[in-house]
């Protein structure tokens, strides 16, 4: 099997620092943590949890860890106002599902391009 080259990454005419490398330091990673205790989910039922991540803006991009297993309750996350990741956990497992209060983490992501 042939090693892949990267011959073509940095673009020419004088751009020599815009290579491969400028993604990952054009890049601004933030961190929060909140102890959040969902409450007794029945199927069907949902709920909103927030986590403050000081600097984060609408439209960032972010990833949540939580700190216990989900046991099937779906998970999305979102900045939505100034320094606000809400995370959204949906039951439809069928039966209701209580998780532990817990530390979860959350990582926003700006992209400096």
């Amino acid at each position: 099997m042939a090693t892949p080259t990267f011959t073509n990454l940095i673009p020419s005419g004088g751009n020599e620092g815009l290579g491969l490398n400028s993604v990952i330091l054009a890049t601004k990673v933030l961190n929060g943590t909140a102890v959040l205790d969902p409450a007794n989910l029945a199927d069907g039922i949902g709920v909103n949890l927030s986590i403050t991540v000081t600097g984060a803006v609408v439209g960032d991009f972010v990833l949540v860890a939580p700190g216990v297993d989900l046991q099937g309750i779906l998970m999305t996350a979102s900045v939505i106002s100034a320094n606000t990741v809400e995370v959204r956990l949906q039951n439809e497992t069928t039966g209701a599902i209580n998780l532990a209060s817990s530390t979860w983490k959350a990582k926003v992501i700006q992209d400096g391009i």
